[in-house]
């Protein structure tokens, strides 16, 4: 319980300051993107729990849904041309969310330790992603 309150407190935090001053429109090639990273978080946070089937199942059908939008959000902005920047901000908010996420969906498996690998790599890469991008 300790550790998704100390993650959710900094997930959290970096959100909000992610998302401080943000002035952009809306990119299906970066939205595509996030949906991504999104979900092969979510996909690769099921591999530790495959034995418990609401957990694991609850994790693939969200994890599917969104590689699905994120791929038809792909498609749309490679038939329509947009621009194709990507902002750091943007997925390193995806790794944030997608950690906070899998850690509340797992709250019950907070006895092992393994579960929560791939939910702390995702909140370590999203936290460097942020700081990274600010210095920029």
């Amino acid at each position: 319980m300790m550790t998704i309150l100390i993650n959710l407190f900094i997930a959290i935090l970096a959100m909000i300051f992610g998302f401080k001053r943000r002035e952009e429109k809306f990119s299906f090639f970066s939205a595509g993107i996030v949906f991504v990273i999104f979900a092969s978080v979510l996909l690769l946070s099921l591999i530790p729990v495959m034995s418990n089937f609401e957990t694991s199942s609850l994790l693939m059908w969200l994890g599917m849904i969104l590689l699905i939008l994120g791929i038809v959000f792909l498609v749309i902005s490679r038939i329509t041309k947009q621009n194709k920047q990507l902002n750091l901000q943007d997925i390193a908010i995806a790794f944030l969310t997608a950690a906070l996420c899998v850690l509340v969906l797992l709250r019950d498996q907070n006895n092992s330790l393994i579960a929560i690998v791939i939910p702390e790599f995702s909140l370590i890469i999203g936290l460097g992603l942020m700081i990274k991008s600010k210095r920029n």
